[in-house]
């Protein structure tokens, strides 16, 4: 995941008390948040912020305020210093994959985890500081939902209903007139394969953690030199999971990127850590700034992506 600036869920208990002849009767309990193995569809509200989409959360029963929804993120993040206020106990390291590289966090073991009304189960979470996440979205973000967890089912980010569906296994059939691609995990994580238009073909790792367009690594100029004119922008800086990197700001003129050719795109050439190839192309990414044009269905266990260009609300 990548960040200039994020944001999502909020999950409300109510008690209802039934007040008959001066006698009140006892209150229900909350009804089971739906899981993994719940039957039918289940839909998940996000909130947005800016470019970037979040859910509601719940750890151990507790308040979690929001976690970034980032398919760029290789497994579930927490926010170190609330893990501190949660007493949660460290219990090892893990390799996490994010735009600085891989890199080496502490986990931390949660008993329960509830993102955007759905029970996710026990969970191991790597802890890291997050507060790059809180400046001044208006939420409080302490944790990241990475793609794997979202991933045990085929599921839907619909960007124009500002909602994720996971669908039911037992019954999911692929989306009516989306056209649909090949989908591989680089690093743990979700990409497909992208022509840009007078260089070659690359592979763009599904990045909702991201608020740019396309982002490719410097390495590409090894095999790309004139991929970055002489007139680009100047060096920048991103912060994502990982070190800071730095980047460039070119314009790609054509791409063909889920069935849709794309004109004149945004893209950063970044100088990172991250695989730079995989099966002889170029590995990058593509953020919210091109993904929010579709609706995106992944299906995992076919390794198929289903893409719905511009679709109606």
């Amino acid at each position: 995941m990548t960040r200039t600036r994020p944001s999502q869920l909020l999950l409300v208990f109510m008690l209802a008390v039934f007040v008959a002849g001066g006698c009140s009767s006892p209150s229900a309990p909350p009804a089971a948040a739906p899981s993994a193995a719940t039957k039918g569809n289940i839909v998940m509200p996000l909130l947005r912020r800016g470019d970037f989409w979040f859910a509601a959360a719940r750890v151990n029963g507790r308040d979690a305020g929001y976690f970034l929804v980032d398919t760029g993120a290789s497994i579930t993040v927490i926010d170190e210093s609330f893990a501190r206020q949660l007493n949660l106990p460290s219990v090892g390291e893990a390799m996490t994959s994010g735009i600085g590289g891989i890199r080496k966090l502490t986990t931390h073991p949660i008993d329960h985890l509830e993102v955007g009304g759905v029970d996710m189960g026990a969970n191991l979470a790597a802890a890291t500081d997050l507060s790059f996440l809180n400046d001044g979205g208006g939420v409080r973000v302490n944790g990241i939902v990475g793609y794997h967890s979202l991933a045990k089912r085929p599921f839907t980010i619909d960007y124009r209903t500002g909602k994720i569906i996971l669908h039911d296994p037992d019954t999911f059939t692929s989306p009516r007139g989306a056209s649909a691609a090949s989908l591989v995990l680089i690093d743990n994580l979700p990409a497909v394969r992208a022509a840009i238009g007078g260089f070659g073909d690359a592979w763009l790792v599904i990045d909702t953690g991201a608020n740019g367009h396309l982002m490719l690594p410097a390495s590409a100029l090894q095999r790309w030199p004139t991929l970055v004119p002489p007139h680009a922008g100047q060096v920048t800086g991103s912060r994502g999971l990982g070190d800071p990197i730095q980047n460039i700001r070119t314009t790609l003129p054509a791409v063909r990127f889920l069935g849709v050719g794309l004109r004149d795109t945004p893209c950063d050439v970044e100088w990172t850590n991250h695989a730079g190839e995989f099966r002889g192309a170029v590995v990058g990414r593509v953020g919210n700034g091109v993904l929010s044009a579709y609706r995106l269905t992944f299906d995992p266990r076919a390794g198929l992506l289903y893409a719905v260009w511009n679709p109606s609300p």
